[in-house]
C-alpha cells in the first residue's frame, strides 16, 4: 500500500467520509488480531513494529538528505 502524495484514491482509504482519519488505526487493528490469530508471541508483534518505524525513518532520512541544502546548511 503506497501513501504517496499524487494518490489521491490510495489517500481516501486511510480518510473515512466524515473526514476522521480511521484508516491507520483499523489497518494496526487488524494487523494486530490476524498476528495474534496466527500465534505471534508479543516480542514478535514488537518487532514487527520496531521493523515499521525503523522503515518510515529510513524513507524520512533519505527524503532529509535529498532534499537541497542552503549555504547556511538549513534547507530552503
Amino acid at each position: 500500500m503506497s501513501l504517496d502524495a499524487a494518490g489521491g484514491q490510495k489517500r481516501q482509504f486511510l480518510v473515512g467520509a466524515n473526514g476522521e482519519q480511521r484508516g491507520p488505526r483499523l489497518v494496526a487493528r487488524t494487523l494486530f488480531r490476524e498476528m495474534q490469530r496466527s500465534g505471534f508471541t508479543h516480542g514478535q508483534v514488537l518487532a514487527v513494529a520496531d521493523e515499521l518505524l525503523s522503515c518510515l525513518c529510513a524513507v524520512a532520512r533519505s527524503r532529509d538528505e535529498a532534499r537541497p541544502q542552503g549555504p547556511d546548511g538549513a534547507g530552503s
